[in-house]
């Protein structure tokens, strides 16, 4: 029976092992929700008995921050002074809620508008050609 909690428990620890390997965070959900699943990911492991520094952590949410953030990630592993994981985690947050502004930003301006602009002149265009050669018909048949 022992043997059998032992073997149970380090499938548990490998499974947490190869999940905390394979995560990898992607842009179409915000940074903040990924990070609190990889935390939970950590805290697993913490639970299992098994131990990751502090420093440890930090570098792996900044090395499994998704391609787009490589600017900030790039601060981040060139940055001098030591930080801890809440900081870093607060500035995630600082950094999706301008993500959030830039986009609603980009939004509210009025691209939509140049696009119907441009297919009213092409419309239009096509609609004085259709006009001209049926003017240029009517005249051929008179």
């Amino acid at each position: 029976m022992d043997k059998k909690l032992k073997v149970e428990d380090v499938n548990i620890k490998k499974f947490i092992i190869g999940k905390f390997l394979d995560f990898k965070m992607v842009d179409l959900r915000t940074g903040m929700s990924q990070v609190q699943e990889f935390q939970l990911i950590l805290h697993d492991i913490h639970v299992e008995g098994m131990s990751l520094s502090a420093y440890s952590q930090m570098a792996a949410i900044i090395e499994k921050l998704s391609p787009s953030r490589k600017d900030f990630k790039k601060y981040f592993k060139h940055k001098q002074k030591e930080m801890r994981v809440k900081n870093l985690i607060l500035k995630l947050r600082i950094e999706d809620d301008n993500t959030l502004t830039k986009i609603r930003s980009n939004s509210s301006s009025n691209p939509k508008t140049n696009i119907v602009e441009q297919v009213t002149k092409f419309h239009n265009k096509n609609k004085k050609r259709r006009l001209m050669s049926r003017e240029k018909n009517c005249q051929e048949v008179k």
